[in-house]
């Protein structure tokens, strides 16, 4: 259905439900059908043309239409949860009585950041048996508004492949991409080590890059410090907000052995001036390592600059940033309170 204006909409509704009608038996497969692929707006033209009808008493859906009719009137003017105790008790006879054809209405009412989500939900999975099979169906269809409320069920129904499922949906619209990151960060295990990996490698956004980092520290696997040192050697062009994340995560995931040995730091990064900066300020901006660790890091690795200048062959930009380097950190007061 394209959406005109209100009267030519209602106009076509009114012609188009009189010809489905006619088939009878079918007419209500095919009404809830064109419900649910339908958005809000023309919901209510559907559901006000059928509520008229039904007064005709030109059609029989009973007390069906009239639960659902409600339930949208309360849902469009829920402003400020005012309608909420109204909508929650609406849901609970949607369940007990199986009020199916509530199902598509719902589904386009679920959304991240919906206050009524897990209402929702638990209602859908209660109404439809078959639910997880049409989520994943959705996720197929390249159709965001099917994709975010699908995403939102399947998390709740916490399948076994559910971060085989968000990774998919790491590089999407930003609220899809939130509940995707959400799931990987609550339920990956080590078993997706290298899934997420190939995630991180592969993404450009900012935020699924720090997400994924923040996940696969937990881990602190070899596989993981490794692959981490042979992305930043790789990608020197690379953004330097993801080179800090990059950095801060590995520094933060081998905190002990970079904390007995500050210097290997630059011995497995091996970085020219300008990356020494980047580096500098994952220990000091790193919210996964202790005030008096970074400090203990930080001025050992600024010692080793001051020997870089003393260097004959250093290069005049070298030269201009290890100054900057000591010029910005020699100002803290590095040794630790008693």
């Amino acid at each position: 259905i394209v959406e005109h204006d209100t009267t030519t909409l209602k106009s076509f509704v009114k012609k188009a439900i009189k010809k489905i009608l006619e088939l009878e038996t079918e007419a209500n497969t095919i009404i809830y059908t064109i419900i649910r692929e339908s958005n809000s707006h023309i919901q209510n033209v559907i559901l006000q043309e059928i509520t008229a009808l039904k007064q005709q008493k030109k059609i029989q859906l009973g007390k069906e239409i009239d639960t659902t009719t409600q339930l949208i009137q309360y849902i469009e003017s829920n402003h400020n949860n005012r309608h909420e105790t109204k909508i929650k008790r609406l849901l609970s006879i949607i369940q007990k009585e199986q009020i199916t054809i509530a199902a598509p209405i719902i589904f386009n009412k679920i959304s991240e950041g919906e206050p009524l989500a897990d209402e929702y939900i638990k209602t859908l999975i209660q109404l439809n048996k078959q639910i997880e099979d049409e989520c994943r169906a959705y996720l197929q269809s390249q159709k965001n508004h099917l994709i975010e409320p699908a995403l939102l069920i399947l998390e709740k129904i916490n399948p076994p492949d559910i971060v085989e499922i968000a990774v998919q949906f790491v590089d999407n619209l930003y609220t899809i991409r939130n509940v995707a990151l959400r799931i990987i960060n609550r339920q990956a295990n080590e078993k997706h080590i290298s899934l997420l990996l190939n995630t991180f490698k592969q993404s450009k956004d900012i935020t699924t890059i720090y997400q994924i980092a923040k996940t696969l520290r937990k881990f602190k696997t070899k596989e993981i410090t490794d692959t981490f040192i042979q992305f930043i050697k790789e990608n020197q062009k690379i953004d330097e907000t993801c080179k800090h994340i990059v950095y801060a995560t590995l520094i933060s995931m081998n905190l002990q052995t970079y904390e007995d040995n500050p210097l290997k730091i630059l011995e497995d990064f091996q970085p020219n001036a300008k990356e020494l900066t980047i580096i500098l300020g994952a220990i000091q901006n790193n919210q996964w390592i202790p005030e008096e660790k970074t400090r203990k890091m930080l001025n050992a690795i600024v010692k080793q600059v001051k020997e870089y200048t003393k260097k004959k062959n250093l290069s005049k930009k070298s030269m201009r940033i290890y100054t900057e380097i000591i010029q910005r950190y020699e100002h803290i007061t590095w040794e630790a309170n008693p």
